[in-house]
């Protein structure tokens, strides 16, 4: 029944939308001399309004949407609520916002009794499932930093076995913890628990390691910081500010002065018979840095497409853990890069 009530009521704003284009106060979009004027579409729960750009036009169109809201009882929404369990919110996430995150770890703990758990035990529940609980949202989102905060809060409590009207003393300090783990592995006495907020920041990177790969360099260039190349035809590489000499050598750094003609392989690397331009390199570059790019093959067609290499990772792929790795990340501090942004504000 309620599908059917929600047809009626769009109907309703289309006789509205009709009569606001008939008496010429609602401008629609036309496509062609012969085309007829486009004003809406309507599809499921989905609907596109056109007109012209003017203020006029805008005043006819939120004037429909207001009787319509007047005869419906329907109101304007400051949120689109969630999807899939994400606030659609146009603005900066404020802690309310994630709030049920929280909910969901103190839900967890209080079916858990801690008195029946030794300290491996309670360790091990925290990295399993209390860490898990904000990652989904941690892919997608930068979460308040007090919200995480709150989520460790209740973590190092559990482990230290704290109950209701019950405290337990704290062994070692948390952000000594959080060091040691960072740097000693499982086995050499580290408890493997993650640093939400550091690890909301590798989550993040993540996805714009993604876009980065899907060619989006308008909105993930502060990843030229990170990125290695692995050479194939060349064509997708900087030779000078790109990395893709082992060691991460930026060929651009080595020098003091680098003229605008040089920019591409085949003019300025490469001769006509494909071989290093040897020669004309050493008199700008060092013994040491001409041994590395010798030891390269040079770009040929055949080779296939450059591919981006992540430094972290033995084989060149993005992982959340080798970011975590990275210095920078794991200080927790914001990555400037070239002139003007970082890697926080990009994301």
């Amino acid at each position: 029944m309620s599908p059917y009530i929600f047809v009626l009521c769009m109907d309703k704003l289309t006789h509205l939308i009709a009569e606001s284009v008939d008496s010429e106060n609602w401008h629609p979009l036309k496509v062609g001399r012969s085309r007829p004027p486009i004003s809406h579409l309507m599809f499921a729960d989905d609907l596109l309004l056109f007109g012209k750009a003017t203020e006029i036009n805008m005043k006819a169109i939120t004037d429909s949407l207001d009787r319509f809201c007047d005869l419906s009882g329907f109101k304007e929404a400051s949120s689109l609520g969630k999807y899939l369990d994400i606030p659609l919110v146009g603005r900066a996430p404020r802690c309310s916002d994630f709030e049920h995150l929280v909910n969901k770890v103190k839900l967890k703990l209080s079916g858990w009794k801690t008195t029946n758990l030794s300290f491996a035990g309670r360790a091990t529940l925290t990295k399993s499932v209390i860490q898990a609980i904000p990652i989904y949202s941690m892919m997608t989102t930068p979460i308040p930093k007090s919200v995480l905060m709150d989520i460790q809060r209740l973590q190092r409590n559990f482990i230290w076995g704290h109950e209701e009207g019950q405290k337990k003393m704290h062994m070692i300090k948390w952000d000594t913890l959080m060091r040691d783990t960072l740097k000693l592995p499982k086995e050499n006495g580290g408890l493997a628990v993650q640093n939400l907020p550091i690890m909301n920041q590798a989550c993040l990177m993540k996805m714009g390691w993604n876009l980065r790969e899907g060619n989006n360099m308008q909105s993930c260039d502060n990843f030229r910081l990170f990125e290695n190349w692995s050479i194939g035809h060349g064509k997708s590489v900087h030779a000078w500010r790109d990395k893709w000499l082992e060691g991460g050598i930026v060929l651009a750094q080595c020098m003091e002065n680098i003229t605008e003609e040089i920019t591409q392989w085949t003019a300025n690397m490469v001769d006509e018979e494909g071989n290093w331009k040897t020669r004309m390199l050493s008199l700008m570059l060092s013994p040491e840095i001409m041994s590395r790019i010798t030891t390269l093959p040079p770009p040929i067609d055949t080779d296939g497409a450059d591919e981006r290499v992540w430094p972290g990772d033995p084989l060149g792929r993005f992982t959340i853990s080798s970011c975590m790795r990275l210095p920078c990340v794991r200080a927790g501090c914001k990555v400037e890069t070239h002139k003007e942004s970082s890697v926080g504000k990009i994301l």
